[in-house]
């Protein structure tokens, strides 16, 4: 098949084929290893120039609008569209184009082609508009634009993606057909995380954006809690940037803890999965999520994952057996997970063996790639 994939179209993030974001690990991923299955696979990123690596062709698009501009949003408009001029001048056209991201996807997903919409990220539904809004008010606006965009792009693709079955449910009540929604969950290439030692340098992880949705204070609020014994055995680092920064640092201080936490900023992709692989606990306190690939690389490493009891984490992880599940309201629960797990390395060894089992049965890129290949042939343009 000649498979197209469309990324984010903003200059920081589209950086194949070594990327460091979530999304963009994920499409460099599934395209790889189509590409390895004998497809003609092709990512439209954000650039000058193209390239190959891996099999997979590189097509980077010029935009001269920078991405400070309004958080992105005009020059991924401007990246959408002037990919949709390259994808319509193809011949022969590609059989499927794999959209990712909903402004750079906008332009596109009016082609008259077969298209896959995959959701990578739940923040246009409505079920999370109100903690949104809450946790600042001029998100509001934002929410309504990418609602519209969201919605524009999912009513013109030909099949949608998915990456847990709640959100699969919640898409069939906005009216959408339960055949053109599938459940793909994310992936980890295991090259990343061959089988190693039970490397430990006692400290607890939290690695994402520091915002609302992210809660990573939650994880200061536990430690805190914890007994004066593990507080001195164990500190807290913390992975990330965001705009909720300085709240989480003044609020290390507040509970007494600074002198035990270190907030390492953003890091390159190896320096975070080198970071994961030396943990003591791996914790995500998320609100929402979609399937979290910071949970499937914690589990890749061996590390017992603490996540909230959500959608996304509920899917992957057996509480007690490949990782350990917290009501997300409820700092006493994830405040007794902390403390569970280090307190008995053999608990965690096992909890980790468990996690990397699963993650090699189920969670890799191999798989992923045969699953996005299954939906894209029953759209394909041999197929219309």
């Amino acid at each position: 098949m000649r498979i197209v994939f469309v990324s984010t179209g903003l200059s920081a993030s589209d950086s194949y084929p070594s990327p460091n974001e979530g999304g963009q690990v994920q499409i460099w991923g599934i395209a790889r290893e189509m590409a390895n299955l004998g497809n003609t696979v092709t990512i439209l990123c954000r650039g000058n120039g193209s390239a190959s690596a891996n099999g997979v062709q590189l097509l980077r698009i010029p935009v001269e609008i920078p991405d400070k501009v309004l958080a992105g949003m005009p020059s991924q408009l401007a990246f959408s569209l002037r990919a949709a001029g390259y994808i319509s001048r193809i011949v022969p056209p590609p059989d499927v184009t794999i959209l990712n991201f909903r402004l750079s996807a906008m332009a596109i997903s009016h082609l008259r082609i077969p298209k896959i919409y995959t959701v990578h990220v739940p923040e246009a539904f409505g079920f999370m508009k109100s903690a949104s809004v809450a946790a600042n008010p001029l998100n509001l606006p934002l929410y309504y634009i990418k609602r519209m965009a969201e919605t524009d792009v999912m009513k013109h693709s030909d099949q949608l993606i998915v990456q847990n079955h709640w959100i699969k449910e919640y898409i069939e009540t906005l009216g959408y057909d339960d055949a053109r929604i599938a459940v793909v969950p994310n992936a980890v290439d295991l090259r990343d995380f061959p089988p190693q030692s039970d490397a430990d340098d006692s400290y607890v992880l939290f690695v994402g954006r520091l915002d609302w949705n992210k809660r990573p204070e939650m994880v200061l609020e536990a430690f805190a809690r914890l007994d004066k014994e593990l507080q001195n055995r164990y500190t807290v680092r913390i992975i990330g940037t965001g705009y909720s920064a300085r709240k989480v640092r003044e609020r290390a201080r507040a509970l007494g803890i600074s002198g035990r936490v270190q907030f390492l900023g953003f890091l390159p992709r190896s320096e975070v999965l080198r970071q994961i692989s030396r943990c003591s606990v791996l914790v995500l306190p998320s609100l929402y999520e979609s399937f979290p690939v910071v949970m499937l690389e914690g589990m890749a490493c061996r590390k017992t994952v603490i996540a909230s009891d959500i959608p996304g984490p509920q899917d992957a992880i057996s509480s007690g057996k490949n990782g350990l599940l917290f009501k997300s309201s409820s700092l006493d629960q994830l405040v007794e997970m902390i403390r569970l797990a280090l307190s008995d390395d053999a608990f965690r060894r096992q909890i980790g063996r468990s996690a990397r089992g699963l993650v090699e049965s189920q969670y890799t890129f191999v798989s992923t790639a045969r699953e996005y290949l299954s939906v894209a042939s029953s759209i394909s343009a041999d197929d219309l």
